[in-house]
């Protein structure tokens, strides 16, 4: 079997067999998925055997922390070591659960961090630019600056976007009514560029588009709602064209909005109930780049902050 030599190495030949039986028998791990696991745990006994360690119960938790320092030193991302360390947790929980350790030293080791990347922002002029390209085909034209100006206009994630029904806008109001992550609604104001925007889409190109009900509001030339991959593949094709050279996608757009009113003022509060974020931490986030804005701009104005 392929885990057989894993065990042999181990030093503990009948616990890691039957933990990999296990996981092919009782769990139903696929035969990939099983390998992975073996050649997991045949590294993680090669760093075992280095420091002596050759039974279930020298397994420790200083041992484990070791051994996941080990993997971020040599060069590995978090993600990786992550990967990597799964199947040497789940190890010991079978082996508590089996007799072998009286406790998980698995339980509460702290997870290999990656680094906190800060979302990618559109600067105003480049949004400016973005949104004032003119697609050859006007129908098409007037469908993309629609649902372009809602998507900044309001900080929609690109599923939000395509789950959106006519019924959803109110441009009397200038409201749209969304649903986010697990189902959770919210109401977000708009500007008038947006209104008109979707004012004229609607009126003009959606009307023509349709050859049959549809609740959608934003739909192809076919008459159909969008996909979540078709309006990705439309931004990044429209930002390209609009010669943007930074990268592009959907959520660059929902990154700016929430910049850029954070530039503008707003309250990280506010902020945090326009995107629809849980937690305020998530929205945070957003304050490190802002404040790098804060420092471009004092580094460019203040008379003090200049170099000669």
């Amino acid at each position: 079997m392929a885990h057989a030599n894993v065990a042999d190495n181990l030093g503990v030949k009948s616990e890691i067999d039957d933990f990999l039986s296990h996981l092919r028998v009782e769990r139903g791990l696929a035969p990939g998925s099983l390998r992975g696991y073996a050649a997991d745990l045949q590294q993680f006994r090669a760093f075992c055997a280095e420091r002596g360690v050759h039974q279930p119960a020298q397994v420790t938790r200083d041992l484990l922390s070791a051994y996941s320092a080990h993997l971020m030193a040599s060069g590995l991302a978090p993600a990786t070591v992550h990967r990597k360390m799964a199947p040497v947790r789940t190890l010991c929980r079978y082996l508590v659960r089996e007799g072998y350790l009286d406790a998980d030293p698995a339980d509460g080791l702290p997870r290999p961090k990656a680094p906190q990347r800060l979302p990618k922002a559109l600067t105003v002029a480049e949004v400016s630019k973005f949104l004032a390209f003119r697609h050859p085909d006007p129908n098409t034209d007037l469908r993309d600056r629609a649902l372009l100006e809602l998507m900044y206009g309001a900080g929609l994630r690109v599923g939000e976007l395509a789950a959106l029904t006519i019924d959803d806008v109110d441009l009397r109001e200038r409201t749209v009514r969304c649903r986010g992550k697990g189902g959770k609604e919210r109401v977000v104001p708009f500007g008038l560029p947006a209104a008109r925007a979707i004012q004229a889409y609607i009126n003009g190109p959606r009307r023509k588009a349709l050859r049959r009900p549809e609740a959608a509001l934003f739909v192809t030339r076919l008459g159909r709602g969008f996909t979540t991959s078709g309006l990705w593949r439309l931004i990044v094709q429209r930002a390209a064209a609009a010669g943007i050279t930074k990268h592009v996608s959907p959520h660059t757009l929902r990154h700016s909005f929430a910049t850029h009113l954070l530039e503008g003022g707003a309250d990280l509060r506010v902020v945090q109930e326009l995107l629809g974020h849980a937690s305020i931490t998530t929205t945070e986030v957003y304050t490190h780049v802002s404040r790098d804005h804060l420092r471009e701009v004092y580094a460019t104005s203040h008379p003090r902050a200049r170099r000669s």
